[in-house]
C-alpha cells in the first residue's frame, strides 16, 4: 500500500506541474540553462553540467514540438519525484518513534499525515515556482529528497548485514549532485548525525530530555521566526546555545564534541578539498604554492584510496574501506565537470562563460571568482555600490542588519509566504493570512516540537537541518539590500524538512485525540475525519491559493519579448543588452531556435570581463559576423577602470554612413538643404560613471561601447535595448533613435525626444500582424496578453509597459505632428485590445498619460474610463500617505485635474484639505482653497437661477 500511495503522490505532482508547465522559454536564467543544455555550452559559474546533459538528453525526447518544454520537463518529473521521496521520508520518521502502521487507523494516520506534508512541499508557493522551468533548483531538490530517504533507509536497517551499501549510494548521489547542484551537500551533516546516534550509545531519560529539548527549540525557532527585531534575535541566539550545550551535556562532552569536529570536517574534505581543492592540484596548485609535481598528487589520492580499498577488503577494517569506497564515489560523480572543460575547448561555441578550458580556468570557474569576494561573518553591510549604501543608513549596526534583513526580510519571509501566503507579486512583498489562514506554519512549527519529544535524536537532527539549510545559509551568503529578484529558491530544502513536521503535527494530533477520547473503536473515525479536514486545510487549499500565480500555461512573454528585440534590429545588427532579461531569452531564441542569429548580443555587464569581449572579437557563433574591436587580446587582458572627467567625444561619419542612414533626407525635414552642413562626425558628452570620493572614473563597459562604436566605422548597424539604464549609453541620446524595444545609432541629432522616432520602423512593428520568422521580418508578437485566465507577474509587467510606450509614442507623433487624430486614435484602441488593463494593471502615471492622450484624439469612452480609475487609484495612494504634493506625477495634481474637469469641485476642496494638513500654511494650498471656494459658490448661485 505504501509504494501505491507513493506512486499516487508522484502522479498527482506531476499532472499538476505538467498542467502548469512553463509553454516555452521563461525570463531569468532558463533561457540560459535551455540554450546551455541543448548544445552542451558553459553557462555562468559554477556550471552544473549533469543538469545540461539532462536537458541535452530530454530535448531529444518528443515530449513536446517546443524544445524548452521537453527541457521544462525535467524539472516537473525530478519535482514530482522528489515530492514522492518527502512523502516516503515522513512515513519512515513517523515509523521511528510510533512504529510500522498495522491497524487501518494507524495507516490511515501515518499515510494519510504523509501525504498531506508531501503534497503541502508539492504546492508550496517556492517549490511550485521552480517545478515548472528549467533550472536546477528542481533537479538539485531530487538529490536532496533521495540522500534524505535513503539516509532514513539506511537508519532502520544499519543493524542489518550490507548496510553500508545505502552510504555507498548517498556518496555517489552527492558527487553527482555537485554536478547540479551543492545544496544536497549541505545534508552531510544530517548523514553523520544520525549515523553517530546509531552507532553510539547514549544513556539516560529520554522522555523528559525530548521534552526540553522540544520546548528550547519550539521556543528558539518563534522567536527566530517572530523576533524581527535585534534584541529578539540575539535572545534567539542565547537559546540555541542554551540548546546546544543542554544536548552536549546530555551526550556527554568526551563523546560529543570529537563528532562535532569529525563532522565539520568531513565536511570541508569534500567541499574544499574535492569540489575546490581537485582542480587546483591538477592545475599545479596547492595551499599558495605553484608546481608541476602538485598535479601528480590527485591521481595519487585516488591509486592511493583504491589501494585502501583493496587492503581493507581483505583485512576486514570496516571504516578504512566505508571511508575509501566512499571517497571515490563522491570523486566519481564529481567527474561530471569534466564536460565543462570538454566543452570549454570546443571552437566557436556561442556561450563559453569565464572560458574554463584548462584547469586553472576551472578552479575560477567553481570558485565564482566573477562574482568577487564577501565576507563570510563580518561585517554584514559591505558592499560600497551606491544602491547599497544609500539602505545602510536604515540600520544603526550590523547586527541590525543581520537581523532584520538578511534573516527576517530574507528567510523568515519565504518560509511564511509558503506556509501561510505571498501577499502579492510584487518585489519584497509580505505576507498574506487570507490565504491558508496560517494553518500550515502553525502545524510545522507543532510538528517540529513533537518530533523532538517523541524522538529526540531524529528530532534534533532534522531540527539542525532546517538551520543549516535556512538561518544559516541565509547568513552565510551574507546578502545585500537591494537584490536583482526573490531569493526564496535557496530555501526550499528547508521547506522540505518544515513540510515533514507538517505530516508530524498530523499524527501528533491523532494521537492526541486517541489519548483525550480514550476510545479505541473511534480511533478510525479520528485519524479518518483528522485526514480529511487537514488534507482540506493544507495541500487543497494550498493549490487552491497558489495554482494561479504558479501556472505558467499560456505565458509567452518571454519568448515574444525576446523575438521582438531581435526583430528590432537591422540585419548583422550589434545590440547592447542590459541584464539576464534582455540577454538569456535572446540567447535561447538564437542557439535553440535559430532566431536572427546574425545579430550579435553584446551583454553590457559581461563586457566588463577580458574573456567575453575576447569570443566577442575573436568567434563568429553560427556563422555571424565578429564583434568589431580592435584592441589586442593582451590590451584586453590589461582593460581596468580609468580616471575619467567628463568630457566631448567623437566618432567621425563616414561617406558612405550618410548614404546608408539617409541623412540627407532627415536633415531636409529639419530644414537643412546645404550639402556643407552635413556631419563630418558625431559629438557627444562622455561622463563619468563610477565615482568614490573624489576619483571620478569609467567602467570598462564605456570603454568597449566606445571602442566597439569606435572600430565599426558605421559600417555595420547598432542598437541598444531599451532596458539599458541611461549610463550605459556613453552620453549617445542625441543620437538615438526609437525604434520599439530598442535605440538605433545614427549620425543624426534629433533636436526633441519626439523628432528621435524612427516612424516608419516602429508603426510596422507595431501594427503587423505576422507568424514568426528566423529571418528579419516585421511585426512583433503579442501573445496571450490579453487573456485573463494567464499568470503575469511584477517582472513581465514591467516588459510590457515597453510595449504600452511605444504605442503611446507612436500615437502622440500622428496627433501632434501629422495631425491624423484618426490614425492616432486607431494606435490606441490596437494597444488596448492587446494589452488590456483588466488584464495587466498599468502604473498609474502612464495612466493619467494616456488618459490626457486619449481625451485630446476624441476617444471619449477610454477617458472616461480611465478617469475613473486615475481617480480610485490616486485616492488610494493619498490614504497610504503620499506627500508628494507638486509633483507632475503627483496623486494631488491629478485628482484636482480631474475635479477642475468634470466640475466637482467640492471633492477638489476636499483633496486639498488633505493638502492642507500635510503643509498648513503653504500659500500656494491657501490660494487654490479660495479659488475653488469661489467656484463652489459661483455654481451654487448658477443653481440657484436656474431653480426661480
Amino acid at each position: 500500500m505504501n509504494r501505491i500511495i507513493a506512486l499516487g503522490v508522484f502522479l498527482i505532482a506531476l499532472v499538476v506541474y505538467s498542467i502548469t508547465l512553463s509553454p516555452t522559454v521563461a525570463f531569468w536564467d532558463v533561457g540560459e540553462f535551455c540554450a546551455a543544455g541543448y548544445l552542451l555550452q558553459v553557462p555562468h559559474p559554477p556550471g552544473s553540467p549533469l543538469f545540461l546533459l539532462l536537458l541535452r538528453i530530454a530535448s531529444m525526447l518528443p515530449l513536446s514540438p517546443d524544445l524548452a518544454v521537453r527541457m521544462h520537463s525535467v524539472s516537473a518529473f525530478a519535482s514530482a519525484l522528489s515530492v514522492m521521496f518527502t512523502y516516503l521520508s515522513a512515513v519512515k520518521i513517523i515509523a521511528n518513534f510510533r512504529g510500522k502502521p498495522e491497524l487501518l487507523s494507524d495507516k490511515i494516520t501515518v499515510y494519510g499525515a504523509s501525504v498531506i506534508g508531501a503534497l503541502g512541499l508539492a504546492f508550496s508557493y517556492s517549490f511550485w515556482f521552480n517545478a515548472v522551468e528549467a533550472e536546477v533548483y528542481g533537479s538539485g531538490m531530487l538529490f536532496v529528497s533521495a540522500v534524505l530517504w535513503l539516509t532514513l533507509r539506511w537508519y532502520e536497517r544499519a543493524d542489518l548485514p550490507k548496510n553500508e551499501q545505502y552510504l555507498f549510494l548517498i556518496a555517489y548521489l552527492l558527487g553527482l549532485s555537485i554536478g547540479v547542484h551543492l545544496g544536497a551537500v549541505l545534508l552531510l551533516f544530517g548523514v553523520l548525525m544520525l549515523y553517530y546516534f546509531k552507532k553510539v550509545t547514549i544513556e539516560g531519560d529520554y522522555e523528559k530530555f525530548g521534552l526540553r529539548l522540544g520546548i528550547l527549540a519550539f521556543v528558539s525557532q518563534v522567536f527566530i521566526l517572530f523576533g524581527s527585531t535585534e534584541f529578539m534575535g540575539w535572545i534567539s541566539v542565547m537559546l540555541m546555545i542554551a540548546l546546544f550545550f543542554y544536548i552536549a551535556n546530555f551526550i556527554t562532552f568526551q563523546k560529543f564534541f570529537p563528532f562535532l569536529f569529525l563532522g565539520l570536517v568531513i565536511f570541508f574534505l569534500i567541499y574544499s578539498g574535492i569540489v575546490q581543492g581537485f582542480p587546483q592540484l591538477f592545475d599545479g596548485e596547492f595551499g599558495g604554492m605553484r608546481s608541476p609535481a602538485f598535479r601528480i598528487l590527485p591521481f595519487l589520492i585516488i591509486i592511493g584510496s583504491i589501494i585502501g580499498l583493496v587492503y581493507a577488503e581483505r583485512t576486514k577494517k570496516k571504516y578504512l574501506h566505508l571511508a575509501s569506497l566512499t571517497f571515490l564515489l563522491i570523486v566519481l560523480g564529481y567527474t561530471s565537470y569534466t564536460l565543462v572543460i570538454v566543452r570549454a575547448n570546443a571552437p566557436n561555441m556561442p556561450m563559453n562563460e569565464n572560458d574554463p578550458s584548462d584547469f586553472a580556468g576551472l578552479v575560477r570557474y567553481i570558485s565564482r571568482e566573477q562574482y568577487g569576494q564577501q565576507p563570510k561573518f563580518m561585517p554584514r553591510r559591505w558592499s560600497p555600490e551606491p544602491q547599497h549604501q544609500g539602505i545602510y543608513t536604515n540600520y544603526k549596526t550590523d547586527t541590525e542588519f543581520m537581523w532584520r534583513y538578511q534573516i527576517d526580510h530574507m528567510f523568515n519571509r519565504y518560509l511564511t509566504w509558503n506556509f501561510i501566503g505571498r501577499g502579492g507579486d510584487e518585489q519584497d512583498s509580505g505576507i498574506s493570512w487570507k490565504g491558508t489562514w496560517g494553518i500550515p506554519l502553525l502545524l510545522g512549527l507543532f510538528g517540529m516540537f513533537y518530533h523532538i519529544r517523541k524522538d529526540w535524536k531524529m528530532g534534533i537532527t532534522f531540527f539542525t537541518l532546517f538551520l543549516i539549510t535556512g538561518v544559516i545559509l541565509a547568513l552565510y551568503q551574507n546578502q545585500q539590500q537591494p537584490q536583482p529578484r526573490e531569493r526564496d529558491y535557496f530555501y526550499v530544502s528547508a521547506f522540505m524538512i518544515f513540510a515533514l513536521w507538517i505530516s508530524v503535527a498530523i499524527v501528533g494530533i491523532v494521537d492526541s485525540l486517541k489519548t483525550y477520547l480514550n476510545k479505541q473503536s473511534l480511533s478510525p473515525a479520528i485519524a479518518s475525519v483528522t485526514i480529511a479536514a487537514c488534507t482540506l486545510f493544507v495541500p487543497v487549499n494550498m493549490i487552491r491559493m497558489n495554482f494561479h500565480q504558479n501556472s505558467r500555461a499560456g505565458n509567452y512573454v518571454a519568448w515574444d519579448y525576446s523575438y521582438n528585440i531581435l526583430q528590432s534590429c537591422e540585419p548583422n545588427g550589434i545590440l547592447f543588452t542590459n541584464g539576464d532579461n534582455d540577454t538569456f531569452p535572446l540567447w535561447y531564441l538564437q542557439d535553440v531556435e535559430g532566431v536572427r542569429r546574425d545579430v550579435r548580443i553584446v551583454n553590457l555587464s559581461l563586457v566588463n570581463t577580458d574573456w567575453y569581449i575576447k569570443q566577442l572579437k575573436n568567434n563568429t557563433p553560427h556563422g555571424a559576423l565578429k564583434v568589431p574591436i580592435e584592441f589586442s587580446d593582451e590590451e584586453i587582458t590589461q582593460l581596468q577602470p580609468i580616471r575619467w572627467d567628463s568630457r566631448e567625444m567623437t566618432l567621425p561619419v563616414t561617406a558612405d554612413a550618410l548614404t546608408r542612414y539617409n541623412v540627407e533626407e532627415t536633415l531636409k525635414l529639419q530644414g537643412i538643404t546645404d550639402a556643407s552642413s552635413f556631419p563630418k562626425e558625431i559629438k557627444f558628452t562622455m561622463t563619468p560613471t563610477m565615482e568614490s570620493g573624489d576619483i571620478k572614473a569609467i567602467r570598462i563597459q564605456d570603454i568597449m561601447v566606445h571602442e566597439i562604436l569606435r572600430a565599426n566605422r558605421w559600417q555595420r548597424p547598432v542598437h541598444f535595448a531599451v532596458t539599458c539604464s541611461p549610463d550605459s549609453k556613453i552620453g549617445l541620446d542625441d543620437y538615438l533613435w526609437y525604434q520599439g524595444l530598442t535605440w538605433e545609432l545614427k549620425p543624426i541629432k534629433s533636436n526633441s525626444e519626439e523628432e528621435g522616432l524612427d516612424i516608419g520602423i516602429l508603426e510596422k512593428h507595431l501594427m503587423t500582424d505576422a507568424p514568426p520568422s528566423k529571418t528579419q521580418q516585421f511585426g512583433y508578437r503579442f501573445r496571450n496578453l490579453n487573456n485573463p485566465d494567464v499568470f503575469f507577474d511584477e517582472n513581465t509587467k514591467r516588459m510590457i509597459t515597453n510595449y504600452r510606450y511605444a504605442f503611446l509614442r507612436l500615437s502622440i507623433h500622428y496627433n501632434q505632428t501629422k495631425q491624423e487624430n484618426e490614425k492616432a486614435r486607431a494606435i490606441l484602441n490596437r494597444m488596448e485590445q492587446l494589452l488590456p488593463r483588466n488584464v495587466i494593471p498599468m502604473d498609474w502615471r502612464l495612466m493619467g498619460d494616456l488618459r490626457t492622450f486619449h481625451q485630446r484624439v476624441g476617444n471619449t469612452e477610454y477617458a472616461n474610463d480611465y478617469t475613473r480609475e486615475l481617480e480610485a487609484k490616486c485616492w488610494a495612494l493619498i490614504n497610504e500617505g503620499s506627500d508628494d504634493l507638486s509633483g507632475y506625477y503627483s496623486p494631488y495634481r491629478y485628482l484636482l485635474d480631474i475635479y477642475n474637469e468634470t466640475q466637482q469641485f467640492d471633492k477638489a476642496l476636499d483633496v486639498l484639505g488633505v493638502m492642507k494638513r500635510q503643509r498648513p500654511g503653504d500659500k500656494n494650498i491657501e490660494n487654490q482653497i479660495k479659488s475653488f471656494e469661489a467656484r463652489v459658490a459661483q455654481k451654487n448661485v448658477g443653481k440657484d437661477s436656474s431653480n426661480q
